[in-house]
Protein backbone atom coordinates (compact mmCIF):
# COMPACT_ATOMS: atom_id res chain seq x y z
CA UNK A 1 0.00 0.00 0.00
CA UNK A 2 1.47 3.23 -1.21
CA UNK A 3 -0.70 5.16 1.00
CA UNK A 4 -1.89 5.72 4.80
CA UNK A 5 -5.67 4.64 4.79
CA UNK A 6 -5.94 8.19 6.42
CA UNK A 7 -4.62 10.01 3.67
CA UNK A 8 -7.04 7.85 0.97
CA UNK A 9 -9.80 8.80 3.26
CA UNK A 10 -8.58 12.50 3.31
CA UNK A 11 -8.05 12.50 -0.36
CA UNK A 12 -11.76 10.99 -1.65
CA UNK A 13 -13.08 13.37 1.38
CA UNK A 14 -11.78 16.02 -0.25
CA UNK A 15 -12.12 15.60 -3.69
CA UNK A 16 -14.94 13.21 -3.97
CA UNK A 17 -16.51 14.45 -7.57
CA UNK A 18 -12.81 13.99 -9.11
CA UNK A 19 -12.81 10.00 -7.73
CA UNK A 20 -16.43 9.57 -8.33
CA UNK A 21 -15.60 10.98 -11.84
CA UNK A 22 -12.57 8.58 -12.60
CA UNK A 23 -14.19 5.46 -11.42
CA UNK A 24 -16.90 6.09 -13.39
CA UNK A 25 -14.97 6.81 -16.37
CA UNK A 26 -12.78 3.48 -16.10
CA UNK A 27 -13.48 1.13 -13.24
CA UNK A 28 -16.80 0.87 -13.50
CA UNK A 29 -17.21 1.47 -17.46
CA UNK A 30 -18.98 -2.46 -17.95
CA UNK A 31 -17.13 -3.74 -20.54
CA UNK A 32 -14.40 -3.54 -17.69
CA UNK A 33 -16.19 -3.93 -14.52
CA UNK A 34 -17.95 -6.71 -15.64
CA UNK A 35 -15.24 -8.27 -17.81
CA UNK A 36 -12.19 -8.01 -16.18
CA UNK A 37 -13.42 -7.68 -12.62
CA UNK A 38 -16.19 -9.45 -12.53
CA UNK A 39 -16.09 -12.05 -15.34
CA UNK A 40 -19.42 -11.90 -16.63
CA UNK A 41 -18.12 -12.11 -19.82
CA UNK A 42 -14.40 -13.88 -20.71
CA UNK A 43 -15.03 -13.88 -24.24
CA UNK A 44 -15.61 -10.19 -24.65
CA UNK A 45 -12.05 -8.55 -25.28
CA UNK A 46 -12.42 -5.15 -23.21
CA UNK A 47 -8.51 -4.35 -24.47
CA UNK A 48 -7.62 -3.58 -20.97
CA UNK A 49 -3.97 -4.98 -20.11
CA UNK A 50 -3.15 -5.56 -16.44
CA UNK A 51 0.17 -4.82 -16.44
CA UNK A 52 3.07 -6.34 -14.61
CA UNK A 53 4.82 -3.01 -12.79
CA UNK A 54 8.16 -5.46 -12.16
CA UNK A 55 8.46 -5.40 -16.14
CA UNK A 56 7.41 -1.94 -16.12
CA UNK A 57 10.37 -1.03 -14.05
CA UNK A 58 12.85 -2.89 -15.81
CA UNK A 59 11.83 -1.94 -19.47
CA UNK A 60 12.03 2.08 -17.96
CA UNK A 61 15.54 1.75 -16.47
CA UNK A 62 17.13 -0.47 -19.44
CA UNK A 63 18.12 3.11 -20.48
CA UNK A 64 20.42 4.13 -17.43
CA UNK A 65 23.35 5.32 -18.61
CA UNK A 66 26.11 3.43 -17.63
CA UNK A 67 27.45 6.79 -15.34
CA UNK A 68 24.50 6.26 -12.88
CA UNK A 69 24.14 2.28 -13.32
CA UNK A 70 24.28 2.10 -9.54
CA UNK A 71 22.40 3.74 -6.71
CA UNK A 72 25.50 5.61 -5.80
CA UNK A 73 25.54 8.24 -8.63
CA UNK A 74 24.33 11.45 -6.39
CA UNK A 75 27.23 10.51 -4.07
CA UNK A 76 29.96 10.43 -6.27
CA UNK A 77 28.85 13.31 -8.02
CA UNK A 78 29.47 15.22 -4.39
CA UNK A 79 32.01 14.17 -3.78
CA UNK A 80 33.57 14.86 -6.72
CA UNK A 81 32.47 18.35 -6.24
CA UNK A 82 34.00 18.46 -3.11
CA UNK A 83 37.28 16.90 -4.00
CA UNK A 84 37.88 19.40 -6.69
CA UNK A 85 40.39 21.80 -5.77
CA UNK A 86 38.56 24.65 -7.33
CA UNK A 87 35.56 24.16 -5.68
CA UNK A 88 35.09 27.87 -4.11
CA UNK A 89 35.03 29.28 -7.75
CA UNK A 90 32.49 27.16 -9.43
CA UNK A 91 29.16 29.37 -9.62
CA UNK A 92 26.60 28.38 -7.25
CA UNK A 93 22.82 29.68 -6.91
CA UNK A 94 20.33 29.66 -4.54
CA UNK A 95 16.89 28.56 -4.03
CA UNK A 96 13.38 27.73 -2.61
CA UNK A 97 11.53 24.45 -3.59
CA UNK A 98 7.58 24.80 -1.88
CA UNK A 99 5.79 21.85 -1.98
CA UNK A 100 2.40 20.28 -0.37
CA UNK A 101 1.19 24.36 -0.19
CA UNK A 102 -2.23 24.79 1.81
CA UNK A 103 -3.38 26.29 4.20
CA UNK A 104 -3.83 25.34 7.85
CA UNK A 105 -6.51 27.14 9.88
CA UNK A 106 -5.80 25.12 12.97
CA UNK A 107 -2.13 25.91 13.12
CA UNK A 108 -1.01 27.44 15.99
CA UNK A 109 3.08 28.19 16.42
CA UNK A 110 4.51 25.93 18.92
CA UNK A 111 1.83 23.65 19.19
CA UNK A 112 3.60 20.71 18.17
CA UNK A 113 6.25 21.20 21.08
Amino acid sequence: MFMRQSTCEGFINVFPALVLQNLLQLNLRPDFFCTDTMGYCPSYNSGFVELNETDWVTAAMAGKPAIAANDDFVDKLYETIRNDPNKNSRPTMKFVHFTDIHMDMLYRAGASK
